[in-house]
């Protein structure tokens, strides 16, 4: 039989609360920041579901790599831009999506020549 004291056993199950919220961050918490070519991808697919007919020909894979450079430098936080690079261009609300518009709208124009 262990000598433990019931208060060990509580601070001892305090110690494990910490280790446990930091394992379930680790798992499922917030998004990761994608990569260039993640969001690439993800524009792409946002591009293509747009059926933008010929001038959705405009955004070259040069192009579209060069928005992705864009985005990721920019100041959107991690979440949205995950969204992104699952090709949803859904935001959570209307300062986000104001703000990816301007940015995509800025980053099309520097990266889109016509």
């Amino acid at each position: 039989m262990s000598a433990t004291t019931p208060a060990r056993r509580a601070a001892r199950s305090l110690l494990l609360v910490p280790a446990l919220a930091l394992a379930l961050t680790a798992c499922g918490g917030a998004a990761e920041r994608p990569t260039v070519e993640e969001l690439a991808d993800g524009f792409q697919q946002i591009i293509e579901e747009a059926e933008m007919g010929e001038a959705g020909e405009l955004f070259t894979p040069e192009a579209i790599t060069c928005i992705a450079e864009k985005l990721e430098a920019s100041d959107l936080d991690d979440e949205t831009l995950a969204t992104l690079a699952e090709g949803r261009d859904e935001q959570r609300d209307q300062e986000t999506a104001d703000q990816v518009e301007e940015i995509t709208g800025t980053a099309t124009m520097e990266c889109v020549s016509a």
